[in-house]
């Protein structure tokens, strides 16, 4: 479990996810949360905002290819290469959600996203080295997170928990423009995620705080039933089969 902090893309603090690692670890899981590229400062355009989030996600693929690798060489973590998932709150979300649907043939309906990743190695990146492994990610457990276009959710898209309070008012939990740094980049929280999963015939479970309008404010009590929701779905999608 590849687990990223929040921050806006603007910053992020790993040891703020680390409750999450910890969670997975005591299953069983190996767990490991992120350090990733930001921009240190506002975004002044949503083409800004929304290859920053790219380039955190590229990072977030580096790690699985890290971890994949040594899985498939010394496997000095004793890991699966085959059951790799990945995490996150808010930006990390975004990041997790992201990877969980983000393919070669995806395309983005902007052309500066489009360009990006022509010119920075494709949907998988090429930052962190072990270009020849698999990015490929088994699961994912975005929490407050969204993906950047909803065209890029397929079947070929990774098994989704995505959790989201209903009005979320800084990542919104329908399609909407994003509420941190006001850049009126649209972007699509689990509210309208996971029936786009259904209608591509991928699965993907929606975990719904109706009423709330916080941002990552999940009690213990929620946390508790996201994370024992997530394990129970990637055992049964990914890991038993």
């Amino acid at each position: 479990m590849v687990v990223a902090s929040g921050g806006g893309f603007n910053a992020q603090d790993r040891e703020a996810v680390e409750p999450i690692a910890q969670n997975f670890a005591r299953r069983g899981y190996v767990a490991v949360t992120i350090d990733y590229r930001v921009l240190g400062g506002a975004p002044i355009s949503a083409d800004e905002l929304a290859i920053a989030g790219l380039k955190a996600t590229h990072d977030m693929f580096a790690a699985v290819r890290f971890m994949r690798a040594d899985a498939e060489g010394s496997n000095s973590y004793g890991i699966r290469g085959d059951a790799l998932f990945v995490s996150g709150e808010s930006a990390g979300g975004v990041m997790a959600a992201t990877a969980a649907t983000l393919d070669p043939s995806d395309v983005f309906s902007s052309t500066a996203l489009t360009d990006f990743l022509a010119a920075n190695g494709g949907a998988f990146g090429d930052v962190g080295g072990n270009v020849s492994v698999s990015s490929a990610i088994n699961g994912a457990m975005p929490l407050s997170g969204a993906v950047i276009d909803l065209m890029t959710i397929d079947s070929n898209s990774a098994p989704i928990y995505a959790a989201h309070e209903e009005f979320d008012p800084v990542v919104p939990c329908a399609s909407d423009a994003e509420g941190s740094s006001f850049t009126g980049l649209v972007v699509s929280g689990a509210c309208d995620i996971v029936p786009a999963y259904a209608a591509a015939g991928a699965v993907a479970t929606l975990y719904l705080v109706a009423g709330s309008v916080g941002h990552v404010g999940f009690t213990e009590t929620q946390r508790s039933e996201i994370y024992d929701g997530a394990a129970a779905l990637f055992f049964n999608a990914v890991i038993s089969p």
